[in-house]
Formats: C-alpha cells, structure tokens, sequence
C-alpha cells in the first residue's frame, strides 16, 4: 500500500460523486496525505468533471476495487449498496470510507467486523457530527435549570437535501 511508494500518500477512489464530490473536495485539500486516483459515478458527465481538474481517472467500480494502485476506496453511495461494496472493497485489501449509514442491520455489521478482522483494509465510517456541541447545550440547559426533570429525549433532523 502506501508506505510501498516513495510519498506515502494514500491513493483513495472515491464512487458516488453527489455527496463525493464534497469527499473530494476535502482529500484534495489534503494533498500532503491523499491523492484522488480515480472517481466513479453513474454519470459519466459529472464523473468526468470531477476527475480532470484534478488529474483523476473515471473508473468502474470493478476496476477501482481490483486496481493494485488504490489504498482506500471512498463510497458514497446509496445506503443500499454499502454492505456488497464494503464487503468486495476489504476482500480487495482495501480501506474503506463509507458514507452514513454504514449498514442496515446488526448482522451485516457483525458480518464487516469480522471480514475486517481477516483484512488488510479497515472500514471508517462516516460520522461527521461526533464532535458536534447539541448535546452539551442541552447538557448546559439542563443543568442550569431551564429543561425541567430530564425524562426522554429525541431528536429528529429532517433536512431537504437538494441534486446539488
């Protein structure tokens, strides 16, 4: 992988390109550590547009994961698919990048830890609110009173998230 080249930066593909090209984006801006070798999209428009301002290739998804040149494959792709891509990408001996949801049930989680386990690549979910302050502003409001007697949360976030 990349300490086998002379930068040790990691080549990272990134497949879906709505959400992806903001992926992109931020490993671009990591050039010191990353390099984006190769995007892939169901619009070969939008993968193309992508890909040559920034020297990439457009790639199948069966030639990003067999590609011996690619250290980390980065899905952002439909939930739906995850589980399949993930499991393809680690028995490649890739890392994987997944976007949110990473899987839809425990099974296929435990299913990903253990090919995990038996693989070279390691599978890093996305989860990009981890660090976030609501939950200590509610902490904060709690304890100064302004909640009540704490009896149940629940959150609900509803975005309309737009084709851009």
């Amino acid at each position: 992988m990349a300490d086998q080249r002379p930068d040790h930066r990691l080549r990272v593909a990134v497949i879906g390109l709505g959400v992806g090209s903001l992926h992109v984006d931020a490993l671009t801006r990591l050039a010191d550590r990353f390099e984006v070798v190769a995007v892939c999209d169901h619009d070969d428009t939008r993968a193309r547009a992508v890909a040559e301002p920034i020297g990439a290739r457009v790639a199948s998804e069966k030639v990003i994961v067999d590609d011996s040149d690619v250290d980390v494959v980065d899905l952002c792709t439909p939930p739906s698919q995850h589980f399949d891509q993930v499991t393809r990408a680690l028995r490649a001996g890739k890392h994987v990048i997944c976007e949110k949801p990473l899987v839809g049930t425990l099974a296929e989680l435990d299913a990903l830890r253990a090919l995990e386990r038996a693989s070279a690549g390691r599978v890093m979910p996305v989860f990009q609110y981890r660090w976030g302050n609501g939950f200590q502003r509610l902490l904060h409001l709690r304890d100064a009173g302004v909640t009540g007697a704490h009896r149940l949360t629940t959150i609900e976030l509803a975005w309309n998230r737009g084709r851009d």
